[in-house]
């Protein structure tokens, strides 16, 4: 659209077509004309004078009719403009009807003439065939794969529907259009649908047509989903892999570590374990394998200080024991040698006076069988 209305801006300004705007010779249809062979598209162009009447046009069709009325021209008389798509209905009649038997439809683009001085002296008006939307849609939809089953339809800023299925109706919410993609439900089944506004450019401001792309929900998901069956089956080889390479790690680490547990176990049980060989595995599993060794040693050599001091003081007890004895046998045999006389063997007179001493001291007697001692 844009470059349609740049084509129809460059042809009202060419300056040497400014002294054949008004005149009645023909040359300027024939420049019309040319301009309608090189873009069949255009279905009418033609040039009113300010009062409305057209002086030129392809094919001569309309030429001395007035369109001072049609929206087209009033909008034209005072800046570019274009209207949006309707139907025909000057030309309707006039026109060589389309192959299909379908009605005409128009987008009117329009541009003020001004003459050397800068005064408007007309406008110069096109009638762009809508077939050359269509055929653009269909041009879209071929170089697609068919077996996405995609479609486009355009709407009017009333979403009203322009090009696509069902022309004239409204098959879409505004709440729809205005959240920018949605599930459309009809007869065909579920479909989603993407919806993109159109903006014009330079001097074309725009329609504000809305572009909505269709496409089954199945087929349009197909994609998503062999994507997250793909994520779950290298999520699950993933962790699959993760499960035996964590069971190798574990197993690697855990070997030394029941190795040793194992080897502690039997200290104390077994006379003959008394230390543990040396474990190799990670850095930790080497200190704490150290750390058992050392604890070890030094359990081993309390234990020797523990049996050194215990066979000391059972030996100085046996030592003891004897000295007590030797003593009271000394002690013994000292007192013996106190209470004897040395020449007849016979207790000495200290020993007789000191015996009967202790004797006046305790008096034994039996009373009912029980024995009472009695001190002085």
């Amino acid at each position: 659209m844009a470059e349609r209305l740049r084509e129809i801006r460059n042809l009202a300004q060419l300056e040497p077509l400014q002294p054949h705007w008004l005149e009645n010779t023909g040359s300027l249809r024939k420049v019309l004309d040319r301009m309608q062979e090189t873009l069949p598209d255009y279905a009418w162009i033609g040039f009113a004078d300010r009062e409305g009447k057209v002086r030129a046009a392809t094919g001569g069709v309309l030429e001395g009719a007035n369109v001072g009325q049609r929206p087209w021209f009033k909008n034209g008389t005072q800046q570019a403009a274009v209207e949006d798509v309707h139907p025909a209905s000057l030309l309707q009649s006039l026109l060589k009807p389309n192959a299909d038997g379908s009605p005409f439809r128009f987008v009117d683009l329009a541009v003020p003439v001004s003459d050397a001085s800068g005064r408007v002296i007309g406008v110069l008006g096109v009638h762009l065939s809508w077939r050359w939307a269509d055929v653009v849609r269909r041009e879209v939809l071929s170089s697609r794969n068919s077996d996405l089953k995609e479609d486009i339809v355009v709407l009017d800023q009333s979403g009203r529907v322009l090009l696509g299925p069902n022309l004239g109706s409204s098959p879409y919410t505004s709440a729809e259009l205005g959240a920018g993609h949605f599930v459309s439900r009809n007869a065909e089944g579920n479909q989603l649908a993407t919806v993109a506004p159109t903006h014009g450019r330079g001097y074309y401001v725009g329609l504000g047509w809305i572009v909505v792309a269709l496409q089954p929900i199945d087929t349009a998901l197909a994609g998503a989903a062999q994507l997250t069956g793909l994520i779950i089956v290298l999520g699950l080889s993933a962790a699959l892999a993760g499960m035996f390479g964590i069971r190798s790690v574990a197993a690697r680490l855990t070997q030394p570590l029941t190795k040793l547990t194992e080897a502690v176990d039997r200290v104390g049980r077994d006379k003959n374990a008394r230390m543990t060989d040396r474990v190799h595995g990670s850095p930790e599993v080497l200190q704490l394998s150290a750390s058992v060794r050392s604890l070890l040693r030094r359990i081993g050599m309390a234990e020797a200080d523990a049996r050194h001091i215990e066979a000391e003081a059972s030996n100085a007890a046996h030592a003891a024991e004897d000295r007590v004895r030797r003593l009271g046998a000394d002690l013994h045999a000292m007192q013996v040698l106190a209470d004897t006389d040395a020449l007849t063997g016979l207790l000495n007179r200290r020993a007789i006076v000191r015996r009967q001493h202790l004797w006046d001291r305790m008096r034994v007697f039996t009373n009912g069988g029980w024995l009472v001692h009695r001190s002085p």
